[in-house]
């Protein structure tokens, strides 16, 4: 009798490891080295999977972009101030430089509306958002978005050069790597 509860036990374990393992945890592979020295290039690292990740600056993200999972570094949240200048977006951190010269966007949140005046600011993210842009009067954000970026910041191509990220392109959020 003792025997079959140990069993038992050890299957409905092994079971609930597996269950986490399946929908709680993935594993990607690190395919360029834009996040280095963090993360070499083959790396492999371990992320934790959820709809409901609370993403903050500076975690470290997976995401998919034109249906392949890349990894960065978050350096911008809903309602932060970026900046877009020459067709690229910047954080504040970034633009120092030339901040005089460029456009200060907040990062779209959920709720976030935009009037007439605004939509031609913000035209780089709502390309990708809505094809009826020139239709337009005013746009109420549906979804977060966040500024995503390597650690090897000039050898990355990452927000700065393919926009914004919205939440649900995020799938997790990094936990190791081996």
């Amino acid at each position: 009798m003792k025997k079959n509860i140990g069993y038992t036990l050890l299957i409905i374990i092994f079971g609930y490891i597996f269950y986490f393992i399946n929908y709680h945890v993935g594993i990607a592979k690190v395919i360029s080295s834009s996040m280095n020295p963090t993360l070499k290039k083959n790396d492999y690292v371990v992320f934790y999977k959820s709809k409901k990740l609370k993403i903050k600056k500076y975690d470290i993200v997976i995401f998919k972009h034109d249906t392949i999972l890349n990894i960065k570094r978050c350096l911008g949240v809903p309602k932060d101030s970026i900046f877009y200048y020459k067709k690229k977006i910047y954080n504040d951190e970034l633009s120092k430089r030339f901040k005089k010269k460029s456009v200060k966007l907040i990062i779209p949140y959920k709720g976030f509306k935009l009037t007439n005046k605004d939509l031609k600011k913000y035209r780089y993210i709502l390309k990708t958002d809505n094809n009826n842009f020139d239709m337009l009067q005013n746009y109420i954000f549906d979804k977060n978005y966040f500024y995503l970026v390597g650690d090897n910041i000039i050898n990355s191509i990452d927000s700065k050069d393919y926009g914004l990220i919205e939440n649900d392109a995020i799938v997790g959020k990094y936990l190791l790597k081996f």
